[in-house]
């Protein structure tokens, strides 16, 4: 939140979050795209519903003012929809296919080593 809060989004490569550039990255790699999409939806889903998900991740609702919501909505949509027009390579359409059904990822944070500690504990997917 706070890195989408005080960077700009388009195509700049100064002080500006470059969504083309993200966009071609996660064209490559469905698995990135799966990662980096799902969080993205996840943190749009906690700062719409900061009331009820705010305390289970440390988060005073009240300290996240209208503008910082909105601000960080609007530019979590803007680098969903340039990822959405991006066209994806022949790899990652084949990937696709597969969805999660295979694992895509390593896992790096467990019980040992996060001890149930973090944002995600708090707005799993139901």
């Amino acid at each position: 939140m706070l890195l989408l809060r005080a960077h700009n989004v388009g195509e700049s490569e100064e002080e500006t979050i470059n969504a083309k550039y993200v966009a071609k990255l996660l064209a490559k790699d469905w698995g990135f795209w799966y990662t980096a999409t799902t969080n993205l939806k996840r943190i749009k889903r906690l700062v719409e519903n900061i009331e009820e998900f705010g305390p289970k991740v440390d988060i005073i609702p009240d300290v996240v003012n209208e503008e910082d919501r909105s601000d960080t909505i609007a530019k979590i949509t803007t680098i969903l929809k340039y990822v959405d027009r991006e066209e994806k390579t022949l790899a990652w359409r084949m990937r696709s296919l597969l969805g999660t059904g295979k694992k895509w990822y390593k896992p790096i944070e467990t019980k040992e080593t996060i001890g149930e500690f973090g944002i995600w504990t708090g707005i799993r997917a139901e």
